[in-house]
């Protein structure tokens, strides 16, 4: 397995790597399970420089929701926790896709979109910032990469993109 570093990779690659982890949360969503720790550090990529496998990993944290059912407890890591799950808000599987939109911005821009000198200023800037795409390297990032991640960072979880539809987003399937 091959860290991916701290650089910014490219669309495709990283379009190969955000669509295998959607469809391996879909799967688990598809059953009910919450992962509730969808990060980095939990994605595990084999043979990156070809074409990369994508792992799932640490399930420490997930759930096993019933249809209609919610968590109000905070589990994660705080800058890859959606707005409902910092403020102990009944959430589900939406939380993942939030996650999994953090990896996303992350992987095409080398930053994470909120994060604060500590847990309080993340919290503060999960709740209160808005997405921004100023500046480099968002000059070159395809607008529907930009639409996605708007869908996936959507603060309210009523609005915000579920895993079917992550997965059925023209910046994902390619038809742009």
């Amino acid at each position: 397995m091959k860290s991916l570093g701290a650089n910014a990779l490219s669309e495709s690659l990283t379009r190969t790597i955000i669509s295998q982890v959607a469809k391996g949360l879909y799967d688990m969503h598809a059953v009910g399970i919450v992962h509730r720790d969808v990060k980095h550090l939990n994605i595990f990529i084999k043979d990156v420089d070809t074409q990369p496998t994508i792992k799932i990993g640490d399930f420490g944290m997930a759930s096993k929701l019933e249809e209609n059912q919610s968590i109000e407890k905070v589990a994660g890591t705080v800058a890859f926790m959606a707005p409902e799950v910092v403020e102990s808000k009944p959430s589900a599987f939406k939380a993942d896709v939030w996650s999994l939109g953090i990896i996303l911005h992350h992987l095409v821009s080398a930053k994470l979109p909120f994060s604060g000198e500590d847990r309080d200023a993340t919290i503060e800037q999960i709740l209160g910032k808005e997405l921004s795409f100023e500046g480099a390297p968002w000059n070159t990032v395809h607008p529907q990469c930009k639409n996605l991640l708007l869908g996936m960072l959507a603060k309210n979880q009523n609005h915000r993109l579920s895993m079917s539809q992550v997965l059925q987003h023209p910046w994902i399937t390619g038809n742009r």
